[in-house]
């Protein structure tokens, strides 16, 4: 009888993996869109920041406090107004002299332009991506519905007359807010939202003088999250229609209760986990109450439900935590037994509360997201171990997810400042007169290396991670590193002559946004302090 169930389990979950992995591609199709639109949104500012290109020496962070204050549509007008009406600032009195200027009237009128073409985008999308969605939503029900009342006459052993699935029924669903508003106007939403959001940042790009690169940058950004809340609108209503036509086949094999089958896994929902394997009444099923889809990315589902003696002695999937594969378990362990039984059992922390695992685990997610699987613990086990057994190793772990994270974003930068650099290049003039100036002033001798800035780049790019992460200040960091050449050269803090250069195969990458660059350091097994930086 195990061997049954388990096999109506694979079938369902089949199902459901089948269903989504159509939203899924349905979301590629709609990832296009935003690309085509995205490239040609660059392009056109491109053409306006090139020529546009100013720094009045706000920061971004004054830039937001402005836009902030503007509660109508984010136009040069309004802008003005509101910088007017700022206390006086010589950098604010010098944007708005500019932007009066007869000279910046083509620039203007060319930006006033690209914030127009930014709504003609916005719309177009919208367009494209409603067109695309009926399509596919009337589709994905019929689909959904034929395949529900199949597998479940199957499953029951009973053929059973059911009726064809109304045009009508299509269009209702389609049309209904049960989540507060319909697909259609969701789509609306995330695409002005998108509008907004890009007006916003080429008013700040405007402000603060952002390079082109920095533009195309933040546009690609902002279309990034466009992207994310299509994929996730689109896998949401899939989940919807799909347990809207498991619904409706319940109904037509007259089928009174249903069971909600949560995911046995650490990514599921405190909600769902709360609502697995209780049985509730098919007229009184709620969605977001007690049937899912219970949030957006919700992955449960439910079964028709019969009685506590048809389950007994049955299996259910559930992902083991320990290999990340699929095993079988009773058929009425609930989710709190599961983790009670395979998931706690792991940890080597005494006192652990679920919601501390919990936590651990959107941890753990965000800093694999980050760094990678070669940079991050094995396992969830592993870093709950690190998390609460070795502070200073999760100390590390944040530091470089923290520095990861910064240059992703842009903040920071693994180019060397070529400047900075030469300082600590040999028999270069700018480390010549490096070393000239310290020994006048009476201060070590900077270090040097022995290869070019082309190695030194590749050198930094393949270790800045390796070694010990330091956040020296903010917006800078340092990374203490071991290569497998000595080469480079250091000096003593007491060797002010240069006597003594010690071989070294440690440095430390200094990392910022603008002054990247790469120094020797004497060895860790010396203990000859080292000298300039």
């Amino acid at each position: 009888m195990s061997k049954k169930l388990s096999y109506w389990e694979r079938r369902k979950a089949q199902l459901i993996f089948n269903q989504m992995d159509k939203a899924e591609k349905q979301a590629d199709s709609f990832d296009n869109i935003y690309d085509g639109a995205k490239r040609y949104l660059t392009r056109q500012s491109n053409k306006v920041f090139d020529k546009f290109q100013r720094d009045y020496g706000l920061t971004e962070k004054e830039a937001r406090l402005v836009l902030k204050t503007i509660k109508d549509d984010k136009t040069i007008d309004n802008l003005k107004r509101q910088l007017q009406a700022q206390p006086d600032n010589p950098n604010i009195n010098q944007l708005l002299a500019d932007l009066d200027s007869p000279a910046f009237a083509f620039r203007i009128n060319r930006f006033n332009d690209l914030q127009k073409q930014i709504d003609n985008i916005s719309n177009k999308v919208y367009q494209s991506e409603k067109q695309q969605s009926d399509t596919y939503y009337s589709d994905f029900m019929n689909d959904s519905y034929y395949h529900h009342t199949y597998e479940l006459q199957k499953r029951l052993g009973v053929a059973y007359d059911f009726n064809t699935l109304p045009e009508r029924e299509i269009s209702r669903l389609q049309r209904s807010n049960w989540y507060g508003d319909n697909y259609s106007s969701r789509i609306w939403n995330n695409t002005q939202a998108l509008a907004d959001s890009l007006k916003n940042e080429l008013l700040i790009g405007l402000m603060t003088g952002r390079s082109t690169r920095d533009i195309a940058e933040i546009i690609s950004q902002r279309f990034d999250v466009g992207k994310n809340a299509s994929r996730r609108l689109v896998r949401t209503e899939s989940a919807y229609y799909h347990g809207q036509m498991e619904l409706k086949s319940y109904d037509e094999a007259d089928i009174s209760q249903y069971q909600f089958v949560a995911t046995l896994d650490l990514r599921t929902s405190t909600i769902c986990r709360e609502h697995d394997l209780m049985v509730y009444k098919t007229k009184e099923a709620i969605v977001g109450v007690n049937y899912p889809p219970m949030h957006p990315w919700c992955r449960s589902t439910t079964i028709a439900y019969f009685d506590d003696k048809w389950a007994k002695g049955k299996k259910r999937r559930a992902k083991d935590p320990k290999t990340g594969k699929n095993i079988l378990v009773p058929a009425d362990m609930t989710y709190d037994d599961w983790y009670a039984k395979h998931v706690k059992p792991l940890y080597k922390v005494d006192g652990l509360k679920q919601s501390d695992i919990d936590r651990a685990n959107q941890q753990y997610i965000k800093y694999k997201d980050i760094l990678g699987d070669e940079r991050t613990p094995k396992t969830l086990a592993d870093f709950v171990d690190l998390k609460y057994n070795n502070a200073e190793g999760y100390k590390q772990l944040r530091l470089k997810s923290r520095l990861q994270e910064h240059i992703n974003n842009g903040d920071l930068s693994l180019t060397i400042n070529q400047d900075k650099q030469n300082r600590h290049t040999q028999n270069h003039k700018a480390y010549n007169n490096y070393v000239q100036r310290n020994k006048s002033k009476g201060k070590p001798i900077p270090g040097y290396l022995t290869v070019d800035n082309t190695t030194v780049q590749k050198i930094i790019n393949d270790n800045y991670l390796n070694g010990t992460i330091i956040r020296r200040q903010s917006g800078q960091y340092s990374a203490i590193i071991k290569t497998d050449a000595k080469s480079g050269v250091a000096y003593s803090i007491h060797d002010l002559t240069g006597a003594n250069p010690i071989a070294t195969d440690e440095f430390t990458i200094h990392i910022s946004k603008s002054t990247t660059h790469l120094v020797p350091k004497i060895p860790s097994d010396n203990k000859t302090k080292g000298g300039a930086s």
